[in-house]
């Protein structure tokens, strides 16, 4: 009987403590006097994706007002087509907007190339706020809309298989993916909790082009070593990413939301962080390989442990509790 890799895995933010604890341990320090007018925005979204909502849109603006801050960004998920225009415009000036694609890479311009999921992410340049945006399909009653943040690529995000007889993940309650930036850790003899954290964002990211049907194996290269690297290219003569090409099988994702941190070892030996994570799933492909299943959605607690490949900090292993 064919196996069935399971492709899932979990990133979370903090200690044991609540999530605005846990996001309060990675605030980046930063100049208070600083005014939010000299600072700009980054070309890829940063932090962590807690509240994401579901919105329609269609040629008839909507305007929707949320609190967001520097390290938790509010999505705004929509289902959109290819050739369709989308306009959005806010008065606030403190605020940071990204159009994520259904392929995770920032949309520059405003035409949308392909039928799927879009999500529009919104932080603050500094601190936390309230903000209001006006969104459409269609032109926009008010000024002209205001443009994205220009970004290059993609980047993360979640985790890999284990080709063998998969368990079932639990928990219900769908969220949404983080968008980190598509680099791994820079050079260093210690990783940080907040690269960690990044790091196992952008392999979240990364899952949808490395398990999907495009099975892009230079990503695993870029975030993954040692075992995870074994797992997903070489075991049994491929690893999980060879069984599902092999099987005409392939998993979409709808999101991959780290939901908290739950503790972080930075020891020198092998560090690693322990993490919560809320993802959607689908194993899709023949029903003859048993790749013919309904969504899934779980949330779940992971461990990864981490390592340096060439002086790069990557994931060396994961442990899914």
């Amino acid at each position: 009987m064919n196996k069935i890799p399971l492709i899932v895995t979990c990133v979370s933010l903090c200690g044991c403590g609540t999530i605005s604890q846990a996001v309060q341990n990675l605030k980046p320090t930063s100049n208070q006097s600083t005014s939010t007018s000299q600072v700009t925005c980054p070309n890829k979204p940063i932090g962590v994706l807690p509240n994401t909502k579901m919105i329609t849109l269609s040629n008839q603006p909507i305007t929707v007002s949320d609190n967001a801050s520097t390290t938790n960004a509010v999505g705004f998920v929509f289902q959109g087509k290819a050739g369709e225009n989308l306009s959005y415009n806010t008065k606030n000036n403190d605020i940071c907007i990204w159009v994520i694609q259904p392929n995770n890479q920032i949309l520059n311009g405003t035409t949308l190339p392909t039928d799927g999921k879009y999500i529009i992410q919104v932080s603050t340049k500094q601190g936390s706020g309230t903000f209001s945006l006006e969104m459409s399909l269609g032109p926009l009653q008010s000024s002209q809309p205001s443009q994205p943040s220009q970004p290059s690529q993609p980047s993360q995000p979640s985790q890999p298989s284990q080709p063998s007889q998969p368990s079932q993940p639990q928990n219900q309650q769908p969220i949404t993916i983080n968008h980190p930036s598509t680099s791994s850790s820079t050079n260093s003899s210690s990783i940080t909790q907040q690269e960690a954290v990044q790091l196992v964002a952008n392999w979240y990211t990364a899952k949808p082009q490395i398990f999907g049907q495009s099975f892009n194996e230079s990503l695993v290269s870029q975030y993954a070593t040692g075992n995870l690297y074994y797992e997903t290219l070489q075991k049994d003569g491929g690893g999980s990413v060879g069984w599902l090409r092999s099987n005409g099988c392939y998993y979409t994702y709808d999101f991959s939301n780290i939901q908290q941190v739950l503790s972080f070892d930075p020891s020198s030996s092998q560090p690693s962080i322990n993490i919560q994570v809320t993802e959607r799933l689908q194993l899709q492909g023949p029903s003859s390989a048993g790749c013919s299943q309904p969504p899934k959605t779980y949330t779940a607690n992971a461990t990864y442990w981490f390592a340096q490949d060439n002086g790069v900090w990557k994931i060396e292993r994961y442990k899914v509790r």
